[in-house]
């Protein structure tokens, strides 16, 4: 009897699948070794708490509430938990190496307050369901005021999120691949606000308040959250990681080999298949930013490989203008220009990191394997 009354459309169907994936996708993060990463734990509470708010919305919508009244006293919707996970995502998703500081503990007080409101709600209810339920019109105008200072809220903490993607722009501090995934990820966050507040805030001056008008935002979630998906299979480095979590700690103490070889198959892999040295700006900073780790790990990394960064980065790009040097399709090419292919930044380094790694100039080199391959071709 409760499913027959309860009134289902199309846009439930899309809206419950969104639902459904944000909370695998959540839990996926939170539960995978692979993902123990600081920035992935505000990526699954931002799930997480955006599933449930839909979730909650979702049970109005279908008249759940109706049946079960508690339905709408239950501290689910945290609206002021969305952005604040978004916010720590993508600054740790720029700057890995960052601190919680007491003024960005401060961000959680709106969810804090929202759950004891909701909460405190949910055991009058409890104690007390008829007078919660024969004033429930004036819950109603507590609720959308709550909406209000939401958006309010959400507002704020997206100048703050544009005016940090700014700095980290001009500053050049951070990653250029990790700063357009952000971009990506703010604008469509962008997106599904403002298809939030504009029927919002038309339906709370207006009072004629009709759930309908924020179908195009619970779709359009649900787009966002398949969206993170998708680009988390297609490019897995942007959530893999090595940060732990806390209860993660004592795994990472009882077992450093396994982890240290783990770090080192990744940052070789990394520097075989992206080849991020061919940038001549390329920093510490930039790599354990690609790599998804700690600049303290690396360099710990990179003293087991080759000593120092100068030297692990040289080692590679010496390797670099090897092949490219002996490659017949670049003989048009200048030496100097190869040097800049490989990622050196001046003729002066590049001669200098050749002749240490191969005791002859690069011009030596081209010109003693072309005479190889020549007397190869002519047997």
């Amino acid at each position: 009897m409760l499913l027959l009354s309860l009134q289902f459309n199309f846009f439930h169907n899309i809206i419950f699948v969104g639902i459904t994936i944000g909370f695998l996708l959540g839990l996926l993060l939170l539960t995978t070794p692979t993902f123990h990463k600081r920035a992935n734990v505000f990526l699954a509470t931002f799930l997480l708490s955006f599933s449930l708010n839909n979730l909650y919305y979702f049970f109005i919508d279908v008249h759940l509430n109706t049946s079960l009244p508690i339905l709408n006293f239950l501290p689910i919707s945290l609206k002021t938990l969305i952005p604040v996970a978004a916010y720590f995502y993508i600054s740790y998703t720029l700057w890995p190496d960052n601190k919680l500081t007491v003024k960005h503990w401060l961000l959680f007080l709106p969810p804090v307050g929202q759950l004891v409101f909701y909460t405190s709600l949910t055991a009058l209810y409890c104690f007390s369901s008829e007078m919660l339920t024969t004033n429930l019109d004036t819950f109603k105008k507590i609720f959308r005021l709550d909406e209000l200072l939401s958006i309010v809220f959400t507002i704020i903490l997206t100048t703050a999120i544009i005016k940090r993607m700014q700095t980290c722009k001009e500053t050049k501090e951070c990653s250029k691949e990790h700063l357009r995934w952000a971009k990506q990820f703010l604008l469509l966050g962008i997106t599904a606000i403002l298809l939030w507040i504009i029927p919002f805030l038309y339906l709370y001056f207006t009072e004629n308040y009709q759930e309908s008008a924020f179908y195009p935002m619970w779709s359009f979630s649900s787009v966002l959250i398949c969206w993170i998906g998708v680009k988390g299979f297609k490019r897995p480095d942007f959530f893999r990681g090595t940060t732990l979590l806390p209860n993660s700690k004592k795994e990472l103490q009882e077992s450093p080999l396994t982890t240290e070889d783990h770090l080192l198959n990744n940052l070789r892999e990394a520097m075989v298949i992206k080849k991020p040295y061919r940038d001549p700006n390329l920093s510490v900073k930039d790599l354990a930013i690609l790599l998804g780790i700690s600049i303290n790990q690396l360099r710990k990394m990179v003293r087991i490989e080759k000593g120092n960064y100068n030297k692990f980065i040289n080692s590679y790009r010496v390797e670099e203008a090897k092949k490219l040097l002996t490659n017949p399709q670049n003989a048009h090419f200048t030496i100097e220009a190869i040097g800049e292919m490989a990622g050196f930044r001046s003729r002066a380094t590049f001669f200098s990191a050749f002749k240490q790694y191969t005791n002859r100039t690069p011009q030596q080199y081209k010109y003693e394997n072309l005479r190889v391959q020549q007397s190869y071709e002519s047997r």
